[in-house]
């Protein structure tokens, strides 16, 4: 998934994600995907809007800088829309991330869940709720106080529609109150979010040195590494590190977690420190490439070279493989 290089507006994950959830947006871009196509043509390829939504949503990507529009002189005039350079690599990304995550986009909705989806990934990232949620359950009280201007109520009532799109499930341990889980639909969007930080490094003025923060790419990886199994090495820990680039004042920031293996096999993030097996470090980028790659070649690494190697191109393949129906937990 490499990028052709072109600023573009100053779009930040959530804002991307809100795009993609919002109406024709999302269709609108896979319309395109194949061809730029005529104005008439296009609203065609989009059905389930009224072509009057087609053509307001065509210049919102427009502004975003997704879009080119060409007006062709005539009687009448000829009006044909394509993909930016930009656009088609969100649109590349898009299609990736729909190949893998096929069985596992559903909801109560009905047509193409993916773009409901997207936005609810964009609400939950704007939240703060995949940071918190990734470091264990919160109950609706500890969401509602870790959500600036969200009531509990309010809480209450997204908790729910998160559920019902299989985003959120819930726990209930013996005298205490139910608590909020990610499902494993919303670990897998760690790939999509992670695509959509390196989008921004190759085309958001200003974000080329990164694309996502140093905590942003700890977030990524505390919310996907549930869906690892490491059986081989079992009760073992892994130290994953994200430095960042240098900045104006010299500080370049860092973010460290730990992953446990544990006597199952299965993988989780833990706070408590250690002696662990292994490390890995790598900056944002490195972090991109190994996650969206398999490229592992610029990663610092240490302890058990085995252990890295099966974390690393798992963490790759759990992400990006497309999974059997079937098989879809």
């Amino acid at each position: 998934m490499e990028f052709s290089k072109q600023p573009t507006t100053g779009l930040s994950v959530a804002d991307l994600l809100k795009i993609l959830g919002d109406g024709a947006n999302g269709p609108i871009l896979r319309a395109l995907g194949p061809r730029p196509l005529r104005t008439k043509k296009l609203t065609e390829k989009v059905p389930v809007y009224a072509p009057r939504t087609v053509y307001r949503h065509t210049r919102i990507l427009v502004d975003a800088g997704l879009i080119e529009r060409e007006e062709i002189a005539g009687v009448p005039s000829t009006v044909i829309h394509s993909l930016s350079p930009s656009g088609r690599d969100l649109y590349r990304l898009v299609e990736a991330y729909a190949e893998a995550s096929l069985p596992w986009v559903d909801g109560p909705g009905s047509g193409d869940g993916l773009w409901t989806v997207c936005g609810l990934f964009g609400e939950m990232w704007t939240y703060g709720w995949i940071e918190e949620l990734g470091h264990g359950g919160r109950s609706a009280t500890e969401l509602a106080e870790a959500t600036e201007k969200m009531t509990f109520h309010q809480v209450s009532r997204r908790t729910h529609q998160l559920m019902s799109w299989n985003l959120l499930y819930e726990t209930t341990a013996r005298g205490h109150r139910k608590r909020y889980q990610l499902s494993d639909q919303s670990r897998h969007g760690a790939a999509l979010i992670t695509g959509l930080g390196r989008w921004r490094q190759q085309h958001v003025d200003g974000e080329g040195d990164r694309g996502l923060t140093v905590e942003e790419i700890a977030t990524v990886l505390r919310a996907a590494l549930p869906l690892l199994q490491l059986t081989e090495h079992q009760d073992k820990r892994i130290r994953l590190g994200i430095v960042g680039t240098t900045g104006l004042n010299g500080d370049r920031g860092s973010a460290t977690l730990t992953a446990h293996s544990r006597p199952n096999g299965s993988v989780k993030s833990v706070r408590e420190k250690g002696p662990e097996d292994a490390w890995a470090i790598g900056t944002v980028a490195t972090w991109f490439a190994a996650l969206l790659d398999d490229e592992r070649g610029r990663m610092r690494v240490g302890g058990d070279l085995e252990l890295v190697e099966n974390c690393l191109k798992r963490l790759n393949e759990v992400l990006w493989a497309v999974p059997v129906v079937a098989g879809a937990r």
